[in-house]
């Protein structure tokens, strides 16, 4: 399967004129936040921890008040991309250190 997108002068108007019409406080965070990239640190670490809330939260309870969203709101955050490059076997690393409060590790 094959998809072609054309988009011409046309879409472009009907889109920023779409945007004019719906301008909210709501659709301009989400603006900054996607499209201007306000606001968002990329570092190994934050994608570290990134990656870590997805796996953690989908697959155990994540409330503010469980163990895993205690885990997350961690400062600092103990899982450092430098501490997963000195380590041996990441596995090993997180377990033995407790850090993470997970139901899956010992799978």
């Amino acid at each position: 399967m094959e998809i072609l997108w054309n988009i011409d002068d046309a879409d472009i108007k009907k889109v920023n004129r779409l945007l004019e019409e719906n301008d909210n406080p709501f659709l301009r965070k989400r603006k900054e936040r996607n499209i201007d990239k306000q606001g968002i640190v990329l570092t190994k670490d934050t994608i570290i921890l990134s990656m870590l809330m997805c796996l953690l939260t989908s697959q155990q309870r994540s409330g503010p008040d469980s163990k895993v969203g205690k885990f997350l709101r961690k400062q600092p955050f103990p899982i450092t991309a430098k501490k997963i490059d000195q380590a041996n076997d990441i596995n090993t690393f997180i377990k033995e250190n407790h850090y993470c409060p997970t139901k899956f590790l010992s799978r």
